[in-house]
């Protein structure tokens, strides 16, 4: 499998093998409790947020969105190095 495919079989709802991918995960299923009713990349976005600031999320809509956009900035850098289109968070 060259490069290309492998960037394209990462994907930020499915947990990688990292402490990182592993805590988000931890966090998007605590959410997923917590609060019910959002959409699925709206209890992706709350995870990461949380992962930055434990305990931030407050809502389906209300989470630390400052980190979000770090890590999606990173993230749609990555997607575009690797020549496929990111999702649209």
């Amino acid at each position: 499998m060259g490069r290309r495919q492998q960037a394209r079989d990462v994907d930020l709802h499915v947990p990688a093998r990292t402490s990182t991918s592993a805590g988000v995960a931890d966090n998007r299923s605590q959410e997923q409790k917590k609060f019910a009713g959002c959409t699925v990349d709206q209890y992706t976005m709350m995870a990461i947020g949380d992962y930055n600031s434990y305990g931030s999320t407050m809502s389906c809509t209300q989470y630390n969105t400052g980190y979000d956009d770090t890590i999606l900035t990173a993230y749609r850098q990555y997607a575009t190095a690797a020549g496929y289109a990111a999702h649209g968070y």
